[in-house]
């Protein structure tokens, strides 16, 4: 019996460091009421030159949530203020991917922070998107990949969907494999 609930630990641990610690949520965002999701959208998405990579993963995955509702969404270059949404990459740490791998529980972690204002459909907020594991440490811009899914989600619905963070502990990072 013990030794089966060990092995059990085991493949929970081994998974939630497979499957990848990262997620986004909204540190602060506003929704205008009644809201009316678009059905095309121009985006523009300013960053910083160390952060190209992970504006273009946070282009993709906005773009691929959009699209899985039918929303057209047509990225425009040039600076914020001249799309319906414009997305601005305030911060970029793509963290330690070493770190996450070799140390684990927050060690090397990685996170973006995004301002987003579309005033044309209503919502303008900033975004935080996080890395704090995975398979051999997780790919840095995973948290750029969750920010777009979730500023992608609340374009498409209105509403603030947030996946809250968990305390780094072991037991939490098991949790997560269920969650998953």
């Amino acid at each position: 019996m013990l030794m089966g609930s060990v092995s059990w630990a085991a493949v929970l641990v081994a998974g939630a460091v497979l499957l990848g610690c990262s997620g986004a949520e909204w540190r602060a965002v506003e929704i205008d009421s009644p809201y009316q999701a678009p059905k095309a959208l121009t985006v523009t998405v300013v960053a910083p030159r160390v952060a190209q990579e992970a504006s273009q993963a946070l282009i993709s995955a906005l773009v691929d949530e959009l699209r899985s509702s039918g929303i057209s969404a047509t990225i425009v270059s040039g600076t914020a203020g001249g799309a319906e949404a414009n997305l601005t990459i305030s911060k970029w740490e793509p963290g330690s991917q070493a770190m996450r791998w070799l140390v684990g529980f927050g060690a090397g972690e990685g996170e973006i922070v995004v301002t987003v204002d579309t005033a044309t459909i209503g919502i303008a907020g900033t975004a935080h998107g996080w890395i704090s594991g995975g398979f051999f440490g997780g790919d840095s811009n995973d948290s750029a990949i969750a920010t777009g899914r979730l500023i992608g989600r609340t374009i498409i619905t209105g509403r603030s969907e947030t996946q809250p963070r968990q305390p780094k502990t072991p037991r939490s990072m098991a949790s997560r494999v269920g969650a998953q």
